[in-house]
């Protein structure tokens, strides 16, 4: 009987199936927490469940797989470690209770600094690791032999991450993994060399943005990389934009329906089949020649282009003056309306204040007096001088960490589509915000 083992460092369990694959799962808990009903495995396995490698929920998944296509779960082993001791011992029984006998190391164990499965190759790498994450020891493995394609920086481990887990690929080894979109275009501390690197190497199948609102704990987006050692369609990366699926089950949480799983699924199926036929403004297949003239940034947004719209017929002219007219219209309707409520309002004896443009930002994101500190990397940041004559110069962005930009950030995000007015020196300019893996201090 062929056998198959999947392998998760820092969070990391190890699954062996009656197949022949290998699949290798580094995560953090709190990172992995709801990708809800889009589990790594179910891309490539197409099977729709949620998981959460901190405590061991991946491989579970990875059994209900098995025994879905009618496998043994006996079969089953879990390898991997965890830094945290208690997320450890949860995962100890997470799997112990539905008998899956793991070996996630005789301790828990920091992954970059004590790697506890040193000579593991996978076949099958699923993960969700902690991305962004800063002081993550890059000064004691300046010449680590896992950093293949570059040094990490000090301040961000996405890369490290990246490389640590092709490291542990077999020779025809897969990996499907969660990381921020500044990944996918940042320049600083190396990091676009390192993409650069990994591109050429060619081993990149698949980049997909996905929606955002699909974890409970951040706000950060995010896309999925699948990367191949033995890609059939060589010099070419599939590039699927999916930010506009998934549905609102909450007011904070999106999810993927299973229809919106399958249709990504089945893109990449037809990407690796050489079927693919190319939807504008969803999926695009790429050269390398393509990617390298756009700097080797990955962002699905450049390739994938705008959805087409149906023409109604209506000339564009006419469209827009009609248009302009109904808007002219519903913003008087709405002034009359305003001082009809204002009129019957102060007949009850309320008051109202006029506020200023700065008064209403004071008030809403209470920015006055405040600056974010700046890092070396993590998350692009726009600031007021970034705005310039009715454009966004990305070249001017800073970076801030993770924590700061949740300090920040706390009262709403930015998305594409968002028209942003500067309240600074240059001020009063105004442009539109059209890419999603920026922030705005």
């Amino acid at each position: 009987m062929n056998t198959a083992v999947a392998y998760a460092p820092n969070r990391y369990h190890r699954v062996q199936m009656n197949t022949a694959s290998l699949i290798y799962a580094p995560t953090k808990g709190w990172v992995c927490s709801s990708l809800k009903g889009v589990p790594l495995h179910c891309i490539i396995f197409r099977t729709a469940t949620d998981p959460c490698c901190g405590s061991g929920g991946m491989f579970v998944q990875s059994a209900k797989f098995v025994e879905n296509h009618s496998g043994n779960i006996s079969n089953i082993s879990i390898y991997g470690q965890d830094s945290n001791p208690t997320t450890w011992k949860m995962a100890q029984m997470n799997l112990a209770i539905r008998g899956i006998e793991p070996d996630l190391g005789s301790y828990a164990a920091d992954t970059f600094l004590d790697d506890r499965h040193p000579t593991l190759r996978a076949d099958y790498i699923m993960a969700n690791p902690p991305f962004n994450l800063s002081n993550w020891g890059a000064d004691k493995l300046k010449d680590d032999v896992r950093w293949q394609y570059g040094m990490p920086p000090t301040g961000n481990a996405n890369f490290a991450w990246l490389q640590h887990m092709i490291y542990h690929l077999a020779p025809a080894g897969r990996i499907g993994m969660v990381l921020a979109n500044g990944s996918l275009s940042s320049q600083s501390g190396g990091e676009g060399e390192i993409r650069k690197n990994i591109i050429n190497a060619d081993l990149v199948e698949c980049i997909i943005a996905m929606p955002t609102q699909l974890f409970y704990t951040t706000q950060i987006p995010v896309s999925l990389w699948f990367l191949n050692k033995q890609k059939k369609q060589t010099g070419k990366t599939l590039f699927i934009d999916a930010r506009k699926m998934g549905t609102m089950v909450s007011r904070k949480l999106r999810e993927l329906t299973e229809e919106d799983i399958d249709k990504i699924a089945d893109t990449y199926k037809a990407f690796v089949d050489g079927t693919l036929e190319e939807i504008k403004g969803f999926c695009a297949a790429v050269d390398t020649t393509e990617i390298e003239k756009q700097d080797y940034i990955l962002t699905p947004g450049r390739y994938v282009g705008i959805e087409e719209q149906e023409d109604d017929g209506e000339p564009f002219e006419q469209k827009m003056n009609r248009l302009t007219s109904e808007l002219s219209e519903l913003f008087a309707k709405s002034h009359e309306l305003e001082d009809e409520i204002r009129k019957k309002l102060g007949r009850l004896g309320m008051k109202f204040r006029t506020y200023t443009m700065e008064d209403a930002l004071e008030q809403i994101i209470d920015y006055r007096g405040k600056t974010p500190k700046k890092s070396d990397s993590g998350i692009p940041t726009l600031s007021a001088k970034s705005v310039k004559n009715n454009h966004i110069d990305y070249s001017l962005c800073y970076y801030i960490s993770p924590d700061e930009y949740d300090r920040f950030m706390v009262r709403g995000f930015p998305k594409v589509g968002d028209v942003l007015l500067t309240t600074e020196a240059p001020m009063g300019m105004v442009a539109r915000l059209d890419r999603d893996d920026v922030g705005i201090a």
